[in-house]
């Protein structure tokens, strides 16, 4: 093991480790020292990391693939000591940009462990905790990490079944001055209801980070696209917004054309699956371009004025074709 890690370490930039197998017993071990019940730790990484110094993306997904008959739950459980491991040996990278640890059984207590690692990082850019169980007190010890991070750029959640007070804390810190300059939040498919939704645009009315939201499938209610259509309204620094798979309807989608009637700062709103009317989906498109290019308007009016000018051009060729054409067989007829 040694020599394979010294030997790739100067090329290694990139770990991907898509599945990760618990503690199995050694060959060599007597059957009689085999306990009945395997402990769930796996590998630790620290001695691996440490030897791997120019890793700048690391991405594991605690589990098995393609597991067949053979399933067990416990195959897919991971312990506490396992993320205190990862969050150390991340230490040990002193050029990692890039950390996801997705598709794994990441409860409150495993995030709280992985926290307390990162916490002291200075380098990341990117956190990925998708598709895992942190929940709301998860979703708090990721705010105490981002409230103090000065490189990380963008944050990933999804499916992490935050709702509203995990919502409001990750928001909070986005209000702090000494938050991360985050240019992505992802909320996608968590269960923010409507109060969740509201802590986020309170923070973000409050601030000018981030760039993109992400909130799509975060269950909104009745009155939730009224008040997104106030904070679009006021808001000037949001580019990019993903609100597709909660129902707006077309109250909702008026709600949404007014705002963006005034806001010029958002270049991509992603509405799929929220029931607006086609002609609301036309006008949100125009007011987007307007916001991308800033001449839509003045496009439309040019084109009016040079409409006319376009078609006394063409009755002038077709004059021109049809004076050469008589012209030519005058000259026929003569010869």
């Amino acid at each position: 093991m040694n020599d394979i890690l010294d030997l790739c370490a100067p090329y290694t930039q990139r770990l991907l480790v898509t599945q990760l197998q618990r503690w199995q017993p050694p060959l060599t071990m007597e059957k009689e020292d085999i306990p009945e019940v395997y402990p769930i730790d796996h590998i630790n990484l620290i001695f691996i990391l440490r030897r791997l110094p120019q890793i700048s993306e690391l991405r594991i997904s605690y589990g098995v693939n393609e597991v067949g008959e053979d399933f067990q739950w416990d195959m897919f459980k991971l312990s506490v000591t396992d993320c205190v491991r990862l969050g150390k040996g991340v230490l040990e990278l002193k050029q990692i940009k890039i950390l996801k640890v997705h598709r794994s059984n990441i409860e409150y207590k495993h995030c709280q462990a992985l926290m307390q690692g990162l916490i002291r990082n200075r380098t990341l850019v990117e956190l990925d905790l998708s598709n895992c169980k942190i929940g709301d007190q998860g979703a708090l010890c990721v705010a105490k990490v981002i409230s103090t991070h000065p490189t990380l750029k963008n944050l990933n959640l999804t499916n992490n079944r935050i709702g509203q007070i995990g919502a409001e804390g990750i928001c909070y810190a986005l209000t702090l001055e000494t938050c991360a300059r985050l240019d992505e939040v992802n909320f996608r498919l968590n269960p923010l209801g409507h109060e969740g939704v509201m802590g986020v645009l309170r923070a973000v009315i409050r601030c000018d980070i981030p760039r993109k939201l992400i909130l799509s499938g975060v269950n909104f209610e009745e009155e939730t696209s009224w008040k997104l259509a106030q904070m679009i309204k006021h808001n000037t620094y949001l580019e990019g917004l993903d609100i597709s798979n909660n129902w707006l309807g077309e109250e909702g989608g008026e709600f949404l054309c007014e705002g963006m009637e005034i806001n010029k700062s958002l270049k991509w709103l992603d509405l799929r699956e929220t029931d607006i009317t086609p002609a609301q989906h036309q006008t949100i498109k125009k007011l987007l371009k307007r916001n991308v290019t800033g001449i839509l308007q003045k496009d439309e009016e040019i084109q009016s004025q040079q409409q006319p000018d376009t078609e006394e051009k063409v009755i002038t060729e077709t004059t021109y074709k049809a004076e050469n054409a008589e012209e030519k067989e005058g000259k026929g007829e003569k010869e």
